[in-house]
């Protein structure tokens, strides 16, 4: 996150690339995730306290089951505003 260029997302990716995950034969529903097609991202978006609402941390889950999706969070979670808010959320935590 950087306050100079206003970026609102930040996010790390865990478990890139796993081979059982790029073989139908290693993984229950059979997947063949070609390179960059699995991961699981966690994602901080301040981008909701801009409308007076509580920055998120989205869990993105690709390529694990047939259903996920990479635009759509596997689930979110709000952030109290006590611990980010419009004025410390450039601020290091």
């Amino acid at each position: 996150m950087d306050e100079a260029s206003q970026s609102t997302r930040a996010g790390f990716i865990y478990g890139a690339n796993d081979g059982r995950l790029m073989d139908k034969n290693k993984n229950l529903y059979h997947l063949e995730n070609k390179k960059d097609e699995s991961y699981i991202k966690i994602e901080l978006d301040i981008t909701p306290l801009s409308s007076d609402k509580e920055a998120m941390l989205h869990v993105y889950r690709v390529g694990y089951h047939p259903d996920d999706k990479k635009e759509i969070p596997f689930k979110s979670f709000p952030i109290p505003t006590a611990l980010i808010n419009k004025d410390n959320k450039y601020v290091l935590h």
